[in-house]
């Protein structure tokens, strides 16, 4: 951000020391200077650099031997500006205000165009932006049935849970938190809300992205427990291409499974920012076939 920018903020790079035994101790650190770095855009410069202790002016042995760059972000291109209205609405149901994604305030033309210009296919890599903020109506799926004598309860509802939840908190509610996974590795996880139906959690993430079309986001929702594992509530997958069809930002709410007749909704935002990158579209795994002589 341009306060960064104007602070003269410095990039640090820790080195540590990982322990079994006790605490992580910092072996050392480099610092770089973000003003300088921007003023270099679009190339990789290699660094050796010496490392320095965590009190200021303080020197440790060795040397980081590292690569670092700065790619801005890239402007958005007029011929991929659309209406913004839901491309998977009915001819007859796209006009109607109400089935449309509220887009909020759009105060600037950058905020307009975030929200009518997909991202561009052409620059496939930059920074993906995930923000869960609520679920509603999350409980827990009855996997005992319906039991007992059913005489002189004949009238009587054999699944009372079924239907809307009612109470917000309660001894039999889930204490939930969300993992977000990007093309199945762990990104981030949320806190914990106890025993709660409406979790309000307002978090989430950045991460950097290869390719936002092969792009596949997962958010889970599990139940934190004691001395055992934290079972799976309901999940969530949905690939990035098919959530930016309109815009670059979209908040979703998407049902969780939890069973066949229990569901919950959740809200979470995506937001999409190319990067002037080209040279990052490499996978990251690979295979290698070793000769032995």
């Amino acid at each position: 951000t341009a306060d960064l920018i104007k602070a003269d903020e410095q990039l640090s790079v820790e080195l540590w020391d990982s322990d079994r035994a006790s605490a992580d101790d910092v072996v050392g650190k480099v610092e770089l200077s973000i003003q300088k770095l921007i003023q270099h855009p679009g190339k990789m410069f290699p660094q050796v650099s010496k490392l320095r202790g965590v009190k200021a002016e303080s020197e440790m042995p060795g040397e980081l031997v590292w690569e670092v760059g700065y790619f801005g972000k890239t402007q958005f291109r007029k011929a991929l500006r659309t209406d913004g209205r839901d491309v998977n609405l009915p001819k007859e149901l796209k006009d109607k205000k109400e089935l449309q994604d509220d887009k909020g305030a759009i105060d600037t033309a950058e905020e307009d165009s975030v929200v009518h210009t997909p991202p561009d296919p052409l620059w496939p890599s930059g920074i993906l932006s995930i923000v869960v903020h609520q679920i509603v109506g999350l409980e827990l799926a009855n996997i005992t049935g319906s039991q007992g004598n059913r005489k002189g309860r004949e009238f009587e509802p054999a699944r009372p849970e079924a239907g809307e939840v009612k109470e917000e908190s309660g001894k039999k509610l889930p204490s939930s938190y969300c993992t977000i996974l990007i093309n199945d590795e762990l990104a981030y996880k949320t806190r914990t809300k106890v025993v709660s139906s409406h979790p309000i959690f307002n978090a989430g993430t950045e991460r950097f992205v290869r390719d936002w079309k092969s792009c596949i986001v997962t958010v889970a929702v599990r139940d934190s427990r004691n001395r055992q594992h934290d079972p799976i509530i309901g999940v969530v997958p949905l690939k990035v291409s098919d959530i930016l069809q309109t815009g670059s930002e979209a908040t979703r709410c998407t049902p969780h499974m939890i069973s066949a007749s229990v569901t919950a909704l959740s809200r979470v935002l995506y937001e999409f920012r190319p990067l002037l990158n080209q040279q990052t579209l490499a996978d990251l795994v690979a295979t290698m076939d070793l000769f032995l002589t």
